[in-house]
């Protein structure tokens, strides 16, 4: 009877680690924007430790939806969040797809994106997509 022979002996090689991948966010040449973000003192008694801070980065001259976000509370505050790619909405659009960006930061008792009328905001700053300085925001005041 013909048959084909299989063989199932292994190869007598060490196995090879695999190589170690950089986060996107890390990479060279890719938008990444240090953002500080801290509570004005004087709201500090009206909010919640459990309402919700969103920061945002939009493009300057673009569409109203954010390049990149963070969701963070605001027991957290102050806090340091590195917004980067990997905190694109769609995958078309990043950060590192605009030149100029606007900073934001947001308290949402409601945990919504959306803008609501009981918000607290930051004032907005606007940087390079690929800036190195840190941008500092303070949420100061209500919508």
């Amino acid at each position: 009877k013909a048959g084909v022979k299989l063989d199932f002996e292994q190869p007598q090689t060490q196995p090879q680690p695999l190589p170690q991948i950089q986060p996107q966010s890390q990479a060279p040449g890719k938008a990444a924007i240090k953002v500080r973000v801290s509570l004005d003192p004087a709201l500090a008694g009206k909010l919640s430790g459990e309402d919700t801070v969103f920061v945002f980065a939009k493009a300057l001259n673009g569409p109203p939806m954010p390049l990149a976000a963070s969701r963070h509370k605001v027991k957290e505050l102050p806090l340091e969040v590195i917004l980067d790619d990997s905190m694109a909405m769609t995958p078309q659009s990043k950060l590192s797809s605009a030149d100029r960006v606007t900073i934001s930061a947001k308290i949402s008792a409601s945990g919504t994106a959306s803008p609501q009328g009981s918000d607290y905001v930051s004032e907005t700053a606007t940087v390079s997509s690929d800036s190195k300085d840190e941008v500092t925001l303070v949420i100061s005041q209500s919508r």
